[in-house]
């Protein structure tokens, strides 16, 4: 993403801030929408994976706050983490608290899906080595 394009998505992030408590003080925090993209970012770009411990943030996410689905749908648009959004979404314990439209909104087609079970397999593998000559 380019330079304006990320700090248009850091001053979003601040327009749809909410106010929370720190240790008694006053402070903003995420969105719950800006807290799905984030937690499906982190998970699926930094570990390569949506291993149970960020299916579970997920999960209490959605049972704690009102979520505006709508809105998730279109940052995940707008911003590129739709994949990502869309496998931690779809799994089996935060499927059921996910309307089915969304998932069905953010599922990538079917060449994302090859995509995804080749990364899949190769992280199983532990190969992870371009597959370019060179």
């Amino acid at each position: 993403m380019a330079a304006a394009g990320r700090r248009a998505r850091r001053a979003g992030l601040w327009v749809r801030a909410i106010p929370v408590q720190v240790a008694g003080q006053s402070a903003l925090g995420l969105s719950p929408e800006d807290q799905i993209l984030h937690l499906a970012r982190h998970a699926v770009l930094h570990h390569s994976s949506w291993e149970r411990r960020a299916t579970e943030d997920v999960r209490r996410l959605i049972q704690r706050d009102s979520i505006d689905w709508s809105r998730v749908c279109e940052l995940a648009t707008q911003q590129r983490p739709r994949t990502p959004t869309w496998l931690l979404l779809a799994q089996p314990t935060v499927a059921p608290l996910v309307p089915e439209a969304v998932i069905r909104w953010l599922r990538p087609d079917a060449a994302g899906q090859r995509r995804i079970g080749l990364a899949t397999r190769l992280a199983g593998t532990g190969d992870t080595r371009s597959r370019r000559c060179s």
